[in-house]
């Protein structure tokens, strides 16, 4: 029991760290990818829908992501799946698919340190502050990483995370961020 947690937090850590990566905005000398593309999909809108979903690129500095999600219905439970992909021929798997119970992280963030860390860097630029249930809009606004963050090697090539948000149960909406890196680190 103690070997899977071990592997479920790894897998976690490598998610958020390539999901830092992969938002991380272009500069000339110290990018790992441009980011390329947001996308927002609603399953159903008469549950949720998006009135802003965009890369803002900014001069001489990193580019944001607006996100702001209307909720029509409040959410009791959410689980968020997230994939790491890399274009090879197509979208493909690359490292990781992990799911995580959004409410039970929000109850005790602390509880897991990898998740807990992703958040921190969040939650200054989202009112995502609190557990379930949610019944208000979900905002990330001009969503950027600071410069100090560390990076990891990954070779050039494009990469995407998808996030897949099963709320109540039921599938609601997808979230998608793609970059193409120039950088081999």
């Amino acid at each position: 029991m103690t070997h899977t947690r071990l592997l479920s937090s790894m897998q976690i850590w490598s998610c958020i760290t390539l999901t830092l990566i992969l938002f991380r905005g272009y500069t000339n000398c110290d990018s790992f990818c441009k980011f390329t593309n947001i996308r927002c999909h609603s399953y159903d809108e008469t549950k949720i829908f998006y009135k802003a979903c965009h890369l803002i690129p900014e001069r001489g500095e990193d580019g944001y992501a607006t996100i702001h999600a209307v909720m029509r219905e409040e959410a009791r439970e959410a689980n968020i799946s997230i994939r790491l992909l890399r274009r090879a021929n197509g979208w493909k798997p690359f490292l990781y698919n992990v799911n995580i119970d959004g409410c039970k992280f929000m109850r005790n963030p602390k509880a897991n340190s990898v998740v807990s860390f992703f958040y921190s860097i969040l939650k200054e630029f989202s009112n995502i502050n609190h557990t379930c249930p949610y019944n208000q809009d979900l905002i990330v606004n001009k969503f950027h990483l600071t410069k100090d963050l560390v990076k990891l090697p990954f070779p050039i090539g494009e990469y995407a995370l998808d996030t897949v948000w099963r709320v109540n149960g039921q599938l609601w909406t997808r979230v998608n961020a793609s970059c193409k890196s120039s950088i081999d680190m």
